[in-house]
């Protein structure tokens, strides 16, 4: 349900003040958690006994919609759906935008094709949105087509994928940060370095194995490591053909 979050900082930096817009993202997107998500659940569990939650197939399922209706709050499904429908564009967009800026930097560094760091007089990457857009596309055919495994493999391997993401930031917060440090004082710092970071990774490593004793989760994790080890061999094959040190092309300054 947290997913994506990360984002706040790739479109921090495109503002007029980054460092107060980060922070200010980072402090709001901790508070909206706290009080929509973690505080909706907390009225769910007081509300609905255990017994009777699970999956929810439809809007009329929800246990959201439960609670409403318990209100006495007439059309509670509709308003559910409604819901549903404005979260889901909005992570869309949010997912529009993220993988845009990620093409954009890998051809900014010659790791993709020269097209893609096209941008308008905005400074928006027009080509980059583009081609999320297609494969946005592709993927509503691949849903109306039922694929199969393909479709499902995608899916499964998007879940946990944030997983993955988000031990690589707490990697490269391990490794980077000392080294920015030592070239210039950093505006906006992580507090109880390197002790939070640690504990980041450990919870993560605790919800990796976690996983591994359900089966769906479990069918997403190892989805999520397959398609991991194809874009690193793919990220391999590409650096190789285009002559590149992935690490010569990240500076630190």
């Amino acid at each position: 349900a947290f997913g994506g979050i990360e984002v706040v900082a790739i479109a921090s930096a495109e503002s007029e003040d980054p460092e107060k817009s980060l922070v200010n993202a980072v402090r709001s997107t901790i508070l909206r958690i706290s009080v929509f998500y973690l505080g909706s659940v907390l009225v769910i569990t007081f509300l609905l006994p255990y017994s009777i939650l699970g999956g929810a197939s439809t809007a009329a399922e929800s246990p959201f919609t439960m609670v409403l209706e318990r209100a006495g709050i007439p059309g509670a499904a509709g308003i559910m759906e409604v819901v549903i429908v404005l979260a889901l564009l909005s992570a869309f967009n949010s997912q529009i935008y993220a993988s845009s800026r990620m093409m954009h930097s890998l051809a900014s560094r010659g790791e993709a094709p020269r097209i893609f760091t096209t941008t308008n007089k905005d400074g928006v990457p027009t080509t980059a949105i583009g081609l999320s857009v297609l494969l946005s596309a592709v993927m509503v055919v691949l849903n109306y087509a039922d694929t199969g495994w393909l479709l499902t493999f995608m899916l499964n391997a998007a879940g946990a994928s944030l997983l993955i993401v988000w031990v690589f930031i707490a990697v490269s917060q391990l490794r980077l940060r000392r080294q920015l440090e030592a070239l210039h004082p950093l505006p906006i710092r992580m507090w109880a370095f390197p002790y939070l970071t640690w504990f980041a990774l450990a919870l993560f490593a605790a919800i990796a194995v976690l996983m591994l004793t359900d089966a769906t989760a479990r069918t997403q994790l190892l989805s999520a490591a397959t398609m991991f080890v194809v874009l690193a061999i793919a990220g391999v094959i590409n650096s190789k053909v285009r002559g590149i040190n992935p690490t010569s092309t990240l500076p630190l300054t």
